[in-house]
């Protein structure tokens, strides 16, 4: 008989062998399932911290209303605000947004001090509302105010006419100008690194008319904190930053002479903008404010020429003196919908001394030409941005100049009276 031909029999996969990644399934959803139940009874003990201190090792300045803590989990609002301390005190109010405390200040913060933030202990929500005992890292952060100083234009020997700095921390001053250039007006910069200054070459006989625009280093390296809510800094703005400081003294030229005559000028509360008043040289009917930001060359602004004017707290817009009123005009034509025309038009007020850094209220002149009983006067309104108006002071004399307090609580004003002989 023929032999048949035995194929190899298939072995049945005994049931209990399972394929390899159902092995590791069950294993990782075991090992959750322990974690989970350890955690239910245990609790969670991970230890809670501050991850960010938007002020750590920060300069900040008058501008800057409130600092950031942000957590490494969420917290008990109560048991922070109850252990948060600030050595020297000072005095704010606390919100919250997840896991992020802000901290605003509600008093202009003295400069030329060091500040300490302390939180010792504090309790992470899930502790406080299992009543479980929770672990908290110690917090100390710190931060600086910008160092106590001022500038002035000299009267007199070495300092005549010339821009000087004095840092009252070290009771030093530091003349920051050349002999040869006479300063008529500055403004310092938002962060004090640079001053705006205007002025003549006081070894010609041009006059007071030939006065050019220039900046110059104090020599401070500002230390301003990280806004959280800005874009990231570009690679150039991070290699700027790392460049060693510049010394006091340095020079540049912002706006010359040789077109046209430089008269006022504003700088902008970002310092990214500048206003100049400029006429031409060989057409006086020709004059009106120039906008100049670096990077780009100067341009007219369109509009109609005026008198008087101040950049207002956004840097977008210009309060200027028009006819028998107040124009506020934006700075940037290609935003404008309607170019060449104002965005609004105050008709009573002839001059606008200051504005809230909130944009809130402005200090503004009334030169009292539509009322008899009071003509040769001058009345000084605040005018809120709601529409109110309220007269402050009249005088027989002439208001000078008018300051808000950084607080906004107080408004100086120099104004001047007359006196019979």
């Amino acid at each position: 008989m023929p032999r048949r031909s035995r194929r190899p029999s298939r072995r049945a996969t005994p049931a209990h062998q399972g394929h390899p990644l159902d092995r590791v399934a069950l294993s990782v959803m075991a090992i959750l399932a322990v974690g989970m139940a350890g955690l239910m009874f245990f609790g969670d003990h991970a230890t809670a911290k501050v991850r960010d201190f938007s002020w750590q090792n920060r300069q900040v300045g008058v501008e800057d209303r409130a600092f950031l803590l942000t957590f490494s989990r969420p917290m008990d609002p109560a048991s922070v605000e109850a252990n948060l301390t600030l050595d020297p005190p000072l005095a704010g109010k606390v919100s919250w947004a997840g896991r992020r405390m802000a901290y605003t200040v509600t008093d202009p913060i003295p400069y030329g001090q060091s500040f300490a933030v302390k939180l010792p202990t504090a309790r992470d929500r899930y502790s406080a509302q299992t009543d479980q005992p929770g672990r908290f890292e110690p917090f100390q952060g710190e931060f600086q105010t910008r160092k106590r100083g001022f500038l002035y234009i000299g009267v007199e020997g070495e300092e005549a006419h010339r821009l000087v700095l004095t840092d009252l921390n070290h009771q030093e001053r530091v003349i920051l100008t050349p002999k040869n250039l006479a300063v008529l007006d500055f403004e310092p910069y938002p962060l004090g690194d640079k001053v705006l200054f205007s002025a003549i070459d006081a070894s010609q006989t041009e006059g007071l008319m030939n006065q050019q625009l220039y900046t110059v280093t104090t020599g401070i390296q500002p230390q301003p904190p990280v806004d959280p809510m800005a874009e990231p800094p570009s690679l150039w703005q991070r290699w700027r930053a790392r460049r060693s400081p510049a010394a006091s003294g340095e020079l540049e030229l912002v706006l010359d002479n040789r077109d046209y005559q430089n008269l006022k000028f504003d700088l902008s509360p970002d310092g990214q903008t500048i206003v100049v008043q400029r006429v031409n040289q060989a057409n006086p009917a020709d004059f009106g404010p120039w906008v100049v930001r670096q990077g780009r060359p100067p341009y007219r602004l369109d509009t109609d020429p005026g008198g008087d004017f101040l950049i207002g707290p956004d840097s977008q817009s210009l309060v200027l003196l028009q006819g028998e009123g107040t124009a506020i005009i934006e700075l940037e034509p290609a935003h404008s919908k309607n170019p060449g025309q104002p965005l609004d038009f105050l008709p009573n007020y002839g001059r606008v001394l200051d504005i809230t850094r909130d944009g809130s209220a402005a200090a503004m002149v009334n030169f009292n030409q539509n009322d008899p009983a009071k003509r040769f006067t001058e009345s000084l309104f605040l005018v809120t941005s709601q529409g109110q108006e309220e007269e402050l002071l009249q005088v027989g004399g002439s208001i000078l100049a008018a300051q808000f307090d950084p607080a906004q609580d107080f408004l100086y004003v120099l104004a001047s009276e007359q006196v019979t002989a």
